[in-house]
């Protein structure tokens, strides 16, 4: 199954200069806990930010969100997959980077959707029965997204997947 099935398609964006008040205004409006952030010339993905990401950046500067600007809070590393990619290829990346979203690329790579582990798991089992998506596959990626991060691993060098290549940043 391809993930352009069960993605969330035209997902709404920030941009690095948007404030974090902006950031969890689209949060609050899409009921959701993160927002890629693009670039104005193209619609390419530059970040991310969560709501986790807001709630750190205030709290440990003791500013308010509209004093912050989202290119201060924000993940500048953001593993994708493309639409074209098996689901089974994006909960690997899921796995692999401990995330519950991955912005979705288009051929072009600009930002065409979101997919989140949430989103896989209510089509998986849409019917009360899981589909071409391996039970397996859910419980190992959940499992996997959940685990504490060590010290280590909190501050270990980050790999990005952008297009199918992979790289040291």
């Amino acid at each position: 199954m391809k993930v352009s099935s069960v993605m969330t398609p035209n997902p709404e964006t920030g941009r690095p200069k948007d404030d974090l008040a902006q950031a969890a205004m689209v949060m609050w409006r899409r009921d959701c806990g993160f927002v890629p952030i693009v670039d104005d010339a193209n619609k390419r993905v530059v970040g991310v930010i969560t709501d986790r990401d807001i709630c750190m950046a205030t709290s440990t500067k003791h500013a308010a969100p509209e004093a912050l600007k989202v290119e201060d809070a924000m993940s500048a590393t953001a593993w994708t997959c493309n639409g074209d990619d098996e689901i089974e290829d994006a909960l690997e990346t899921m796995r692999t980077h401990q995330v519950h979203r991955l912005p979705v690329l288009d051929r072009a790579d600009r930002l065409a959707g979101i997919l989140s582990y949430s989103d896989v798991v209510r089509h998986a089992t849409a019917d009360g029965k899981i589909r071409s998506i391996g039970d397996h596959d859910l419980i190992a990626t959940y499992r996997t997204i959940t685990q504490p991060r060590t010290a280590e691993t909190v501050g270990a060098a980050r790999v990005e997947r952008t297009g199918g290549e992979v790289r040291e940043v």
